[in-house]
């Protein structure tokens, strides 16, 4: 009776497992024959049966196998050698994928995910299945996976997984793209993403005078008639704008009014979707994120309200003229005290030559 069979089991490439032994003694002149190869598929359920004439026999990517091997010689099958193989393992293809999400597209109510799978290593006969799982990005809310499930062969080099999705509205995800091939998983890449219309806000460049202009970037068949912008500047100091948007128009530019403020100030910007004639999604922001704001700049230190600015005019108006009287009242007082003093001091010059005169003593002539 033949003994059972040692195996080894090595990587040979990239994509190639080998499963070889060396073949068990035999009787001389009982030459062996071949060896029956029973393997079993854990991850299909698939059993194959075979007689081969070699001493060894290769497995690709991903799956888990039971192998069983008996030598045969002229006096029939000898004992079975039972063995695992697992090539994921082997072949530790954690770092052979590259997944991103690069596109979000609405259908109703609907969500279409697309990804692209850059398989960095070839192999030809194996394939690979692709699973979403999203995680609420603000809650503690369990995950909960697709049962959409792409299978693509990895002889692509290049795929494009294009999913339709059923996803609660008006959420954000963090979602994670597993690959998986058999029970394992090879490869996984995380993305964020939402199912708000307005998906994303740039600033771009703003005239200086207190107004700010936003590119506003709507999903793919966005159904929003529009969106609302909340500007958080200070606890005094919130503006709010609604914008018109188009269904058809996934990029939209708009500009806001005039920010009465002096300065520049650090603001929370907070958009929402408006569906219909609500102007303000409760289930927002869609966007939230911080912008630096320069006010209006303004021709006074203290901006004043339409009704201080008329106080102040009419205030103008009344004083002015008041103070023109009375500075010119001042005026003629002080030129009259001029007049009277210069006046007074030629009176007092002419009346002490007089008593000059009066005091004059002339002399008495005596005669001889």
């Amino acid at each position: 009776i033949l003994s059972e069979i040692d195996v080894n089991i090595s990587r040979i490439d990239d994509c190639t497992v080998q499963l070889s032994w060396v073949p068990p003694f035999t009787l001389p002149g009982v030459p062996i024959l071949g060896y029956n190869v029973n393997i079993t598929n854990l991850d299909k359920n698939i059993t194959t049966n075979s007689f081969i004439n070699g001493t060894n026999i290769y497995f690709t990517l991903g799956y888990e196998y039971y192998v069983s091997i008996a030598a045969v010689n002229g006096a029939g099958e000898g004992n079975k050698t039972i063995t695992k193989v697992n090539s994921t393992e082997l072949l530790n293809f954690t770092e052979k994928f590259i997944i991103n999400i690069v596109g979000l597209m609405r259908d109703q109510d609907k969500w279409k995910v697309d990804a692209n799978i850059d398989v960095t290593t070839i192999c030809g006969n194996a394939d690979a299945k692709f699973v979403y799982k999203f995680c609420k990005s603000v809650t503690n809310a369990p995950c909960f996976n697709t049962t959409n499930i792409t299978r693509i062969k990895l002889s692509n080099s290049q795929a494009l997984l294009s999913t339709l999705l059923f996803l609660p509205e008006d959420q954000h995800y963090d979602v994670q793209v597993e690959a998986i091939v058999g029970k394992n998983v090879l490869s996984s890449s995380g993305a964020s993403l939402s199912t708000f219309d307005v998906q994303s806000v740039e600033e771009t460049d703003s005239p200086a005078n207190g107004i700010i202009c936003l590119l506003i970037h709507y999903v793919t068949g966005s159904v929003a008639t529009g969106c609302q912008i909340k500007l958080d500047c200070d606890a005094n100091i919130t503006f709010l704008f609604h914008f018109d948007g188009y269904n058809d128009q996934f990029d939209k530019f708009q500009c806001t009014q005039e920010l009465t403020f002096v300065g520049i100030k650090t603001c929370l910007l907070q958009v929402y979707d408006r569906i219909g004639q609500v102007n303000q999604n409760t289930s927002g922001p869609a966007v939230t994120s911080t912008i630096n704001v320069t006010g209006k700049i303004a021709t006074q230190s203290t901006p004043t309200t339409p009704n201080n600015n008329y106080t102040t005019r009419l205030a103008i108006a009344v004083v002015v003229p008041i103070l023109v009287i009375i500075l010119s009242f001042i005026i003629i007082l002080i030129t009259v005290s001029i007049i009277i003093r210069d006046f007074t001091k030629k009176r007092k010059g002419k009346f002490n030559l007089n008593s000059l005169y009066s005091n004059h003593v002339t002399p008495e002539k005596t005669c001889l």
